[in-house]
């Protein structure tokens, strides 16, 4: 496992949707054969999560100096079945801002979306 993990102070997992392509892991030559490339595909995954405005600083914190921009590997939950994984992010996280979309309706939300690859 990463030596870095998801801080508890962010939601443990997505909480405005996920979704996940297995990357292709077919190799074709040139008569149609084809053959798998490894025993077992890595995924991507494109996570979107909603923070306050107190859980944006401290994931921006984790991904400034846990895992430097991004480019460690980090442990974190599934989405669908929070099983404990290690994460890589495949480019820098984007940012939208959005008034009232948290628990709170008085405060400001942040949807973070997240394009992760499985590491193993």
């Amino acid at each position: 496992m990463a030596d870095v993990v998801w801080p508890a102070a962010l939601p443990g997992g997505p909480r405005w949707g996920w979704s996940q392509q297995p990357e292709e892991n077919v190799v074709r030559g040139p008569s149609d054969k084809a053959r798998r490339r490894f025993t077992r595909a890595q995924r991507v995954f494109s996570v979107s999560t909603v923070l306050t405005g107190e859980q944006f600083e401290a994931f921006e914190t984790f991904w400034l100096e846990g895992i430097l921009d991004g480019s460690l590997p980090f442990e974190w939950k599934l989405p669908h079945s929070g099983e404990a994984c290690d994460f890589i992010a495949m480019q820098p996280y984007q940012v939208q801002h959005i008034e009232g979309a948290t628990d709170y309706p008085d405060e400001t939300g942040y949807n973070v979306v997240l394009q992760l690859r499985e590491v193993f």
